[in-house]
């Protein structure tokens, strides 16, 4: 309960209130993990709470708090990893957090400890994908941990490596376009990420001309799904209207 007021608050802008309950929540879940320290899924759980917590710190501009939640959320799930090694979901959800701390080391001007977080995610999320192709989850974690690989390298001024990175992000979609029809959620797997890849690259690097058409020639024969459209335009990346219908317009 304390969790999705925190969320509603924190949709709100009210992140004073959102900390609060996501504080109160921590608290009981750092009591049920206490209890019982074998129950798996209690710690998960716990490393979550501390991941709101730090999210919202980080919005606050308390980048040093942030950082100690996030990294406390982190040993746990990597304890949970080391103690069940072929569980998938620990995986993933320990290279989402990698990308946490990640971002929030950039944010604080450690770009050093940065790299080497966003490193670690691509690595657990290289081993899901590669896993199981066919799993479209797996395949955007992929995406997103070469994309936040790619912001660091930007940030530490190393634009050839950045792109390499940014276009590695591509790739994981030409495996989801082998999924079959569109469901909701492949559909906002695709319409969420790409995007996402997308406005990093226009955005923060300067392409030549030649790169520029390149990667709109990329864009068009990059065949998702026959009912996926892109459009290739200058701006920002956006969904399409039309839901699964239509799946995903993508804007370069």
């Amino acid at each position: 309960m304390h969790v999705n007021l925190g969320d509603v608050l924190r949709k709100q802008g009210d992140l004073a209130g959102a900390l609060k309950n996501y504080r109160e929540g921590l608290a009981i879940k750092e009591q049920l993990a206490a209890r019982d320290p074998g129950r798996a899924l209690w710690q998960n759980d716990l490393a979550t709470a501390h991941g709101d917590v730090g999210s919202v710190l980080e919005e606050q501009g308390d980048l040093v708090a942030a950082i100690k939640e996030i990294q406390a959320g982190l040993a746990i799930r990597t304890q949970l990893l080391t103690s069940d090694p072929a569980n998938a979901q620990w995986q993933q959800d320990l290279a989402a957090n990698h990308r946490q701390v990640s971002a929030a080391l950039t944010a604080q001007g450690d770009l050093a400890g940065a790299l080497s977080a966003a490193q670690a995610a691509l690595t657990l999320a290289s081993q899901l994908a590669k896993r199981d192709p066919a799993n479209a989850s797996w395949q955007v974690e992929l995406a997103n941990s070469h994309t936040r690989l790619g912001a660091v390298l930007r940030d530490r001024g190393h634009l050839a490596e950045t792109l390499n990175e940014y276009r590695a992000a591509l790739t994981p979609y030409r495996e989801i376009r082998s999924l079959g029809n569109p469901t909701p959620r492949r559909c906002a797997a695709i319409g969420t990420s790409l995007p996402t890849y997308v406005n990093a690259a226009n955005r923060r690097l300067a392409f030549s001309g030649d790169e520029v058409e390149r990667l709109r020639r990329k864009a068009q024969t990059m065949a998702l799904h026959p009912r996926v459209q892109i459009s290739v335009h200058r701006g920002a990346a956006s969904l399409a209207p039309g839901g699964v219908g239509r799946c995903a317009q993508f804007v370069l």
